[in-house]
């Protein structure tokens, strides 16, 4: 059908769902043979219409289930080169390789509500309404409403933020960005997961320990910059909230 790579979202941990059920749901999914399967565990928390939803299965059994997805997909040929993501060999996703392996690189957003990641040290994100967007276009206005600046430290923790998630923190490339040895600056954080057994040394790398990849979330976290540490993600400014850049103060006039 002209796609040369062709992916499959499962998520899974429904209300009364079992292993079994899951295993079930695997393997009709390895019949279509996809190249890639990306896994999410369902979560609600916090949501208003939690409360109407069936409990869901227990930590221990999303655990399970967790871990035999890994497990199966593996046995099936699949590589998991991020935490959710398999893929067979050379059909991982590239945007995930862009935007999440460390050293991360810069990617352009167009569209409603696309993100621009450290486009001249900044993340840029635009509006979400499809109208305001035209219109900010068409008015020969940038269509952006939020964004950051990002200073050399919210860059190195980004590196490590968003590189555990793809298994492997290279050292050399981090001295390489930074000007500075990786311990120098996350000794702490670093012992701190090779005490628990989350992160293993490999000489040049930091792997993700197949025990740590149950704790990705608590992984990126440890690495999260002062300025980050108690906030929700993603993090941006009102960009009417920046000095000396008047094209944003037209556009925040617009109201867009």
């Amino acid at each position: 059908i002209g796609f040369n790579n062709v992916r499959i979202d499962l998520m899974y941990r429904f209300p009364d769902q079992t292993l079994d059920r899951l295993k079930d749901d695997l393997e009709n999914f390895i019949q279509l043979d996809p190249d890639g399967i990306s896994t999410y565990s369902l979560e609600i928390e916090g949501l208003p219409f939690m409360k109407k939803i069936p409990e869901l299965p227990s930590d221990k059994l999303d655990k399970e289930m967790f871990y035999y997805i890994g497990e199966f997909l593996t046995k099936n040929g699949y590589i998991r080169y991020a935490q959710p993501d398999f893929s067979k060999p050379g059909k991982e996703d590239k945007y995930v390789l862009n935007s999440w392996k460390a050293p991360q690189q810069l990617m352009l957003g167009f569209g409603a509500g696309a993100h621009t990641h450290y486009f001249g040290g900044h993340i840029y994100v635009n509006v979400c309404s499809v109208k305001r967007y035209i219109e900010a276009i068409e008015d020969g206005y940038f269509p952006v409403i939020l964004g950051q600046s990002l200073t050399k430290e919210d860059l190195m923790a980004k590196y490590m933020v968003l590189g555990v998630r793809c298994l492997y923190i290279d050292k050399i490339k981090f001295k390489k960005y930074f000007g500075i040895e990786i311990l120098r600056k996350f000794n702490k954080q670093i012992n701190e997961l090779l005490k628990k057994g989350w992160l293993k040394d490999i000489g040049n790398y930091y792997e993700i320990a197949d025990i740590g990849l149950w704790y990705i979330d608590n992984i990126s976290k440890t690495f999260y910059s002062k300025a980050n540490i108690n906030e929700r993600q993603p993090r941006g400014k009102k960009l009417s909230n920046y000095n000396n850049i008047t094209l944003y103060k037209r556009i925040r006039a617009k109201g867009v």
